[in-house]
């Protein structure tokens, strides 16, 4: 299934603009949510908590809350860009049942704050239609080469 891009929530491109967020000591996670996410999820949404957004998937099945970190994440800075780049794609392994039970259709990018907090980044659409992960299959949210984002 093809996804969409990414679209930046209202308050991150804020602390991007200002300078005051620095990811560099944070980590970056992709969590899962279902449909119900839609009525909380635009670019022009101001959320700052993950909790806000809601509808992520149960912590139950091989799925974590949160999310999952993505792997050796990291900084390329030029002298026109900054991508973030992570080892391999994010995915989901659904263990001992179905994860999402046919709601999944969103992920949301966000950062891990102190005092386990949790600032939402971005979020895509995964697909059209909701979909569930089968028992013993994965869902690989691929990141493109290796890049996950970029800013120009």
């Amino acid at each position: 299934m093809a996804a969409g891009t990414w679209d930046f929530f209202v308050r991150c491109k804020e602390k991007l603009g200002l300078a005051t967020f620095d990811f560099s000591a944070r980590a970056l996670r992709i969590s899962l949510h279902s449909i119900g996410a839609s009525v909380n999820l635009s670019a022009a949404n101001d959320v700052t908590a993950l909790s806000e957004i809601g509808s992520e998937l149960a912590a139950t099945r091989g799925y974590v809350a949160n999310g999952v970190t993505i792997s050796g994440g990291l900084w390329t800075i030029s002298a026109t860009d900054a991508v973030y780049k992570g080892i391999t794609g994010v995915f989901y392994s659904a263990n001992g049942g179905n994860l999402g039970s046919g709601t999944i259709k969103y992920a949301v990018l966000h950062a891990s704050l102190a005092g386990g907090s949790r600032f939402p980044l971005a979020w895509v659409t995964l697909s059209s239609t909701p979909f569930l992960v089968a028992d013993a299959s994965r869902l690989t949210i691929n990141n493109g080469g290796g890049d996950y984002f970029k800013i120009q």
